[in-house]
């Protein structure tokens, strides 16, 4: 039996092509070669190909598979090369270095975004002054924020250049606890590497000049759209909400709102990306065809035009530029009656997307976009032939529903891997709010298009703010059903692959009747199963006792099974460094343990002595490990140091006082280790884990050993 899908591989060649960019991709962490040896190797590959496509041995069923292996290889070595260059390129300037300047230059790229509290406004350090000189510098992104009562700072405009000390630079902060989500490492995918506070007497400005060119005028529509949407909803999450379907800015939107949206399932719709624009774009398709009655290319150039003016609208930003591109190759390619070139065409897409900039490959905003599109795609049309509607009005519901439906199932993995979450009922907030939410996106726009007809425009807004209302309000009702979101769902990298290989075989059993695949996907179902399982039995066993690097002074915990204990910290908390290595343990309770001056603390065999303080008894008892908190004196715990075989200092000490301490325990020959220096401490039973922590993986360690108590020992002793 033949294994097949609903097109022949052999006609989306830029497929091949792909694997043989991304094969390069991946091989770029190790490449050593200078660039000029590859690009000879790749002239090379190309020149033995030429001569071996005009040889006899072309015709050879023998050797039918050298020339596409050469190409192969040669795209795969220019993948490498590529990537090692851009890496190499995109390289953070050091801090140290820059700081030697007494002042940098910073041009704004980005109109300010008011946060409250303060103004952000995104900027790029494009040189350096000192003694009446300039030089400059390989371009760093950098985060400016201004004081919310700097009127100066409301002004400023894509072009303008900032004269700023260079003291206040500071790195964009990394929380160094276990499984914490990487802010530092998101923004530098964005080419953002470091961040500036400036009080109005730190900054002046140098030019005053916008900037011009595609990207400014985008940026300018995008503000000026804003402003429009804001000056005729007058709701309290009206225009909040408007400002987030249409253009994708969430930064007005209430937090509880925003909440209510990820419970339910619906937070794609605010937020501009592949769904987004497939939306858009089969909403214009239909209009193109049944409203406007136009012809074949006469719909493809309204569509085209339409997607563009709406990535201009909404400022160009990667997500809508990366949707629109694809969706613009896919629209050519359906008018031209090609199935299987919208496969090669979203394939040359992701090839022409990934070469301009290979940092795509890593943001999760690239992945679900694109998996998005590839569920629109392939699935979309399945789902909406399963149904049959006889009325246009219900016809037209349901294929923006199958919309929906698709892109949620192929971006359902991705989602869960990234987020750790479900919405149990995003069938029926999609179903509600789909067919919903694009008129609604269409209204925006007429609204924008009306601004200059007020009281057009104000009759309008009121009734578009009435469905704005409605929806705010299904989905607040949906997200107070009982068990609406799932949370604490931590997925390994081989539970995410196979759940896509899972959805595959299932879709090629159902639609192309291949038993095999039928098999497959009960063998893939049987292991997405046995795995959790198997996970549980692990975290019965597990054993750990870490301390946090956090803002609030000292924090902790005790983890023996799927039971915690913890002292500073909260999960609940804003912010909290617990929450995250709790979810990834299955821990399902915790208590407190009181703080207290001097107590001693026996777990899995060690004897912990944990000071707490400025005012503890002069003698203290024998241990194996010493944890200092909130500064002993100095001198108590210098007379102490020989009793103890490892010194900890958790985050609520100062660094000044970490290092003086750690110059004489490191004299005395004892093991050292500051939460404030090195980031969060994992303390398992049998070693002292020394690393920082800030990877988002899924899959880490959990104890082989079952644990010998299972709440620790604590005697105290601090006096009466």
């Amino acid at each position: 039996m033949q294994w097949r899908v609903d097109f022949d591989w052999r006609q989306v060649p830029f497929f091949r092509l792909l694997l043989a960019l991304l094969l390069g991709y991946q091989l770029s962490a190790w490449w050593w070669w200078p660039a000029y040896l590859s690009v000879l190797l790749i002239g090379l590959l190309m020149a033995v190909q030429w001569l071996f496509g005009r040889s006899a041995w072309r015709a050879s069923y023998r050797w039918r598979w050298l020339q596409g292996s050469l190409l192969f290889m040669a795209v795969a070595l220019a993948g490498a090369t590529h990537k090692a260059q851009y890496s190499a390129q995109r390289q953070a300037l050091e801090l140290a270095a820059l700081k030697t300047y007494p002042a940098l230059e910073l041009t704004v790229s980005h109109y300010p975004e008011d946060k409250g509290r303060y103004i952000r406004v995104q900027a790029n350090i494009s040189g350096a002054l000192a003694l009446d000189s300039f030089w400059p510098l390989q371009q760093q992104g950098c985060l400016l924020k201004f004081d919310s009562l700097d009127l100066a700072a409301h002004q400023l405009a894509p072009g303008y250049r900032l004269v700023v000390s260079s003291n206040q630079l500071r790195e964009i902060y990394e929380s160094r606890n276990p499984h914490a989500f990487s802010y530092k490492k998101l923004m530098a995918s964005r080419g953002i590497y470091f961040q500036l506070k400036l009080p109005p007497e730190q900054w002046r400005l140098y030019r005053d000049a916008e900037q011009r060119g595609l990207l400014s005028i985008a940026l300018r529509l995008k503000k000026l759209s804003t402003e429009k949407l804001f000056s005729y909803l007058k709701g309290t999450h009206q225009a909040p909400f408007a400002a987030a379907l249409l253009l994708g800015d969430r930064s007005a939107l209430d937090q509880d709102l925003v909440k209510a949206y990820a419970s339910s399932g619906a937070i794609h719709v605010l937020a501009v990306s592949g769904l987004h624009v497939g939306i858009f774009y089969m909403l214009m398709r239909w209009l193109s065809i049944n409203l406007f009655r136009l012809k074949r290319w006469g719909s493809l150039t309204m569509v085209l035009s339409a997607l563009w003016l709406y990535a201009l609208v909404t400022g160009l930003p990667p997500s809508v530029s990366r949707a629109c591109t694809m969706f613009s190759l896919i629209a050519i390619a359906r008018e031209l009656k090609r199935d299987a070139l919208i496969y090669n065409t979203m394939s040359a897409a992701a090839f022409v997307l990934l070469w301009f900039k290979p940092g795509f490959l890593a943001e999760t905003g690239f992945q679900l976009s694109f998996a998005a599109v590839i569920g629109i795609v392939y699935l979309q049309p399945k789902l909406y032939k399963m149904l049959y509607f006889k009325h246009k009005w219900a016809d037209w519901l349901w294929q923006l529903t199958s919309v929906s439906l698709a892109a949620q199932l192929f971006t359902f993995p991705l989602s869960v891997y990234y987020f750790n979450q479900f919405p149990n009922y995003f069938l029926l907030s999609n179903f509600v709010v789909i067919p919903i939410a694009a008129p609604l996106l269409l209204g925006c726009l007429l609204l924008l298009a009306l601004s200059p007809l007020p009281f057009l425009a104000e009759k309008f807004a009121w009734l578009l703010g009435k469905g704005f209302d409605l929806v705010n309000a299904i989905i607040l009702q949906i997200e107070q059903l009982p068990g609406a979101l799932t949370e604490g769902i931590v997925w390994s990298t081989s539970t995410f692959w196979l759940s896509y290989a899972f959805i595959l075989c299932v879709c090629w059993w159902v639609w192309g009747q291949q038993l095999r695949f039928r098999q497959l996907a009960i063998w893939l179902a049987v292991t997405l199963l046995v795995q959790p399982l198997i996970r549980k039995i692990d975290q019965q066993k597990q054993a750990s006792f870490t301390l946090y690097d956090g803002f609030n002074g000292s924090s902790g915990s005790f983890i023996s099974g799927k039971k915690a204990w913890l002292w500073g910290t909260q999960p609940e908390m804003p912010f909290s460094p617990a929450k995250n290595q709790l979810m990834h343990a299955g821990v399902s309770a915790y208590d407190t343990l009181a703080v207290q001056t001097i107590q001693l603390l026996q777990w899995q065999g060690q004897r912990i002595l944990w000071v707490n303080g400025k005012t503890p008894p002069p003698s203290w008892p024998k241990a194996d490990v010493l944890l200092l908190s909130n500064q002993p004196p100095f001198y108590l715990v210098e007379r102490q140091l020989t009793k103890y075989r490892t010194i900890l200092l958790d985050s609520s000490n100062s660094p000044y006082y970490c290092e003086k301490l750690k110059a004489k325990v490191l004299a005395a020959g004892l093991r050292y280790f500051s939460v404030a220096e090195q980031g969060a401490l994992v303390f398992t039973p049998w070693t002292i884990n020394t690393s920082t922590y800030n990877s988002t993986n899924a899959s880490d360690t959990l104890c082989s050993t079952v644990p010998k108590n299972a709440m620790p020992s604590i005697m105290s002793l601090s006096p009466s």
